[in-house]
């Protein structure tokens, strides 16, 4: 398990977090504790009845970005630094790297499903549920051979080898809608 997804399992999520609470200019990042005054001075002062504002999602200053941290985040992200032993500027930028690696993999992943056809989107679905060729061509009404082309071509358009690679690959999808999971 990276730590991406350490940091998502410890806060029960299942999504990319929005934003975090740093400082980034170029590869270096830092804690940015002095938010809410930047942020209050920029839209001049804060607003009436002494409630804080919410913070923006991402504003710029200086060449630096600053993101909003919500306290659960904070908080998992300041332990998982001191379990590990390093800064938490550190883990930051490893987590802001980590995710955005992971939406533009998803998207190319979403990208890929939308060229295949709908009978190869089938077999990639029942791949990974767990059927073999034999059991695909069964639910289908067609030869295992068919199957095995529809699979064939589904595999050179997400750029892989294997059944096992796409199963990998795909691994998180929900699938349900194809039916349960092959069973041995």
């Amino acid at each position: 398990m990276n730590l991406w997804e350490r940091l998502l399992s410890l806060l029960g999520l299942s999504s990319t977090p929005r934003g975090a609470e740093a400082a980034v200019s170029g590869d270096s990042c830092r804690r940015n504790s002095r938010w809410q005054h930047d942020a209050a001075s920029a839209s001049g002062g804060l607003p009436r009845g002494g409630a804080t504002r919410r913070p923006p999602r991402l504003a710029a200053a200086g060449g630096r970005r600053y993101f909003a941290l919500d306290e659960k985040l904070q908080t998992a992200l300041v332990d998982l630094a001191d379990r590990e032993g390093r800064p938490a500027e550190e883990i930051q930028v490893e987590l802001l790297t980590a995710g955005l690696a992971h939406l533009q993999t998803s998207e190319r992943l979403k990208e890929c499903w939308g060229t295949l056809s709908q009978r190869e989107q089938e077999v990639t679905a029942y791949t990974c549920l767990g059927y073999t060729n034999r059991q695909m061509a069964a639910r289908m009404g067609v030869s295992p051979d068919t199957v095995k082309g529809y699979v064939r071509q589904a595999l050179v358009k997400f750029h892989l080898h294997s059944k096992d690679e796409l199963r990998m690959l795909l691994g998180n999808w929900d699938f349900s809608e194809w039916g349960p999971p092959a069973q041995c």
